[in-house]
């Protein structure tokens, strides 16, 4: 199994973020956050989870399916998506420039 970009913190700062004080869920709220950030990454084109603005991307995408919302995440966020894609496109070198 990959090495999850998940933290114990991310776990903690998540749950002060939606006022959850037990640990009952933090397996659940683990794999929201985990699930959240490969969607979250593979839309922007991020590596490595240490842009500010993807973790809180990948919250706030996880609260939206913690309370079974999810359908509008990318509606809601598609501004700052897509802006953050933009930033990470690297292009594809043609034949003429490699």
């Amino acid at each position: 199994m990959a090495e999850s970009l998940i933290t114990d913190e991310m776990v903690a700062e998540f749950k002060a973020h939606m006022h959850i004080t037990h640990s009952r869920e933090d397996p659940y709220l683990r794999g929201l956050l985990e699930t959240s950030a490969a969607a979250v990454m593979a839309i922007t084109n991020d590596k490595a989870l240490t842009d500010k603005r993807v973790v809180e991307l990948v919250y706030q995408r996880a609260r939206y399916a913690y309370n079974d919302q999810l359908e509008w995440f990318d509606a809601n966020f598609q501004s700052m998506l897509m802006n953050l894609a933009i930033e990470n496109y690297e292009g594809v070198p043609d034949q003429d420039n490699e």
